[in-house]
Order: C-alpha cells, then structure tokens, then sequence
C-alpha cells in the first residue's frame, strides 16, 4: 500500500498491485500511479511516500484502499514517522522521491529508501485478480 499525508494532515493511501526494487545501493525504489487521481497529486506535491507491505491477514485494508471503501475499516498508523505506515505491515520503507518519469497515463515515482523494517509474518499476494496469502515454507519441512 502507498500513503502520504493529505492537505489536511489526514491519511490518503492506494493500494498497489506492486511496487519495483531500482537498485539496493543506494535502495532505491519505485510505484506506479495512474496521471490524473488524488494519489498522483499529492505525490507530486509532497516528495514523499510510505510502503506498506501488506500481512495475509490484511485483504479487507487492500479491498478498501483500492476504492472499495468500508466503513468498519479503521486503519492505524504509526506516529512519528515522515510518512503514514500501517502498524500491521509485516514491512515497511519510508521513501523520499528523487525522480518522476512519465509514462503514457502513468508516472514512475522513483525514491530512495531512508528507512525500512520489516517480519517474518507472511505476507498477502495479489495474483490473478485475487488476494492470497503467501505460504511460508520453513526448511525441514516439505
């Protein structure tokens, strides 16, 4: 999931079908979002952005950042941190933009990490339009 703050210090966040490794040194990263929206617009405004890695656990907060809205869902985030990060991301990078590059009706926003966490817990999967949790297969196990 990608977040930044609002205009009105509030929590705008989309949900990614991916985000793309650049280069581990300096780490550097990029999202791609479509010209046009509000997440376009306040990226291009703020410099910034969170990743949050979403947990298998967390289908229901990928379904409403991806413009499905649901009233029972309450998001919370960390405090302190330049930008907005889940509490239940089982990873997260903090990301400040370095370059834009228009591409068609997307934008590539390229940025380097400036701080990053991550846990073992398994993560969600999107793939063939639906979310799966990802098996973790431990060693001496089959």
């Amino acid at each position: 999931m990608v977040t930044c703050f609002d205009d009105d210090g509030g929590v705008h966040g989309m949900t990614a079908n991916s985000f793309v490794t650049v280069s581990t040194a300096p780490p550097t990263v990029l999202v791609s979002v479509k010209q046009g929206g509000r997440m376009h617009a306040l990226l291009s405004s703020r410099g910034r952005y969170g990743i949050s890695v979403l947990g298998a656990d967390d289908e229901v907060l990928s379904r409403h950042f991806a413009g499905r809205p649901d009233d029972t869902v309450c998001p919370v985030f960390h405090d302190g941190i330049e930008v907005p990060i889940l509490r239940t991301a089982i990873a997260h990078f903090v990301c400040g933009i370095t370059q834009r590059v228009a591409v068609h009706d997307h934008t590539l926003f390229i940025a380097r990490v400036t701080e990053w966490a991550a846990s073992p817990r398994p993560a969600l999967l999107f793939y063939r339009s639906r979310c799966h949790p990802v098996l973790v297969h431990e060693e001496g196990t089959s």
